[in-house]
């Protein structure tokens, strides 16, 4: 705007001047000055208007480049609005798409639930409809009878399962003794292990021992003159012959095998019991398959419970 301005009253200023000169103040008598006046404004004249029009093409310029910056920002403003645009249609596509997958998982779990209904009203109707079938199709001393055998046979398998019980407490205890008579061994193993270290550092200071007495007997061997004492040479010869080289090493290794051998009786011991836990439970199962139909379900009626089935 300031440049319009300055270039408006640029065109303006050369009118102003003019008729500035040519007003009624300058006229004079003589010819000569207001001839003068007047070449003097026109120059005056010519000169404001050459400067306009040099100026204009500056302001349009500025006018154009303000323009041109407008344009810009609006442009700018257009792209930013643009991309807001887009990132919320591409939000309105995800939440979109939440919404169908949840819609999708919610209408599963509606049908999902419509068919447990039905399997829960047609599991609630089955016991009318047995009670319904047995009251045709059996009589009264049948259902007796059945009663009957059905209690026996509940007896018969409490029993069973008390015995079990009471094999699988044995063999649990047996397992254990065993585990304490190995943590022992264990314990026995490491002292003779630590005996037999002691055993070899006790070998080799009987060896230097023997070496400095063999020195020892060397540097002190009687002469002539020297008195000897009756028996010396004997007990010095017994000495040498002495070896217990191998006397410590029997020792150990008897005391191993006797470890050894006690440790295999005792699982031998366990093996067998485990073996006889285990023909007694297939034995109590081939009795509850014989005698009843649904024994890998969990019976109510037993006295062991569904435990003793697993």
């Amino acid at each position: 705007m300031t440049s319009r301005a300055a270039a408006k009253a640029a065109l303006l200023l050369p009118l102003h001047l003019l008729s500035a000169a040519l007003g009624p103040r300058f006229s004079c008598t003589s010819a000569a000055p207001l001839r003068w006046a007047r070449s003097a404004a026109a120059l005056l004249a010519v000169a404001s208007l050459l400067t306009a029009i040099c100026a204009m093409p500056d302001a349009g310029a500025n006018v154009e480049a303000d323009a041109d910056a407008d344009a810009d920002a609006l442009r700018l403003e257009i792209e930013a609005l643009r991309l807001k645009v887009a990132r919320l249609e591409s939000l309105l596509e995800a939440n979109a798409k939440t919404l169908d997958s949840k819609v999708s998982i919610l209408e599963e779990d509606n049908k999902l639930n419509e068919a447990m209904e039905r399997e829960i009203q047609l599991l609630m109707n089955e016991p009318d409809s047995t009670k319904n079938s047995q009251s045709k199709s059996y009589s009264a001393g049948n259902i007796k009878s059945m009663e009957d055998e059905v209690q026996q046979l509940q007896h018969e398998v409490s029993k069973i399962n008390r015995n079990s019980y009471a094999t699988a407490s044995v063999a649990r205890d047996t397992e254990k003794r065993v585990e304490s008579l190995s943590l022992e061994v264990k314990k026995i193993e490491d002292m003779t292990a630590e005996q037999w270290i002691q055993i070899r550092q006790l070998e080799q200071a009987f060896v230097l021992t023997k070496m400095m007495t063999s020195k020892v007997f060397e540097r002190s061997k009687p002469s002539d003159t020297v008195y000897k004492w009756p028996g010396k040479e004997i007990i010095v010869k017994y000495v040498r012959s002495i070896k217990l080289d191998g006397i410590y090493l029997r020792g150990a290794s008897y005391a191993r095998s006797c470890f050894s051998h006690t440790y295999k009786r005792s699982r031998s011991f366990v093996q067998a019991i485990s073996r006889c836990y285990h023909e007694t439970s297939r034995f109590r199962k081939a009795i509850c398959r014989q005698y009843i139909s649904d024994i890998n379900k969990p019976d109510v009626f037993f006295l062991g419970g569904p435990s003793f089935y697993q």
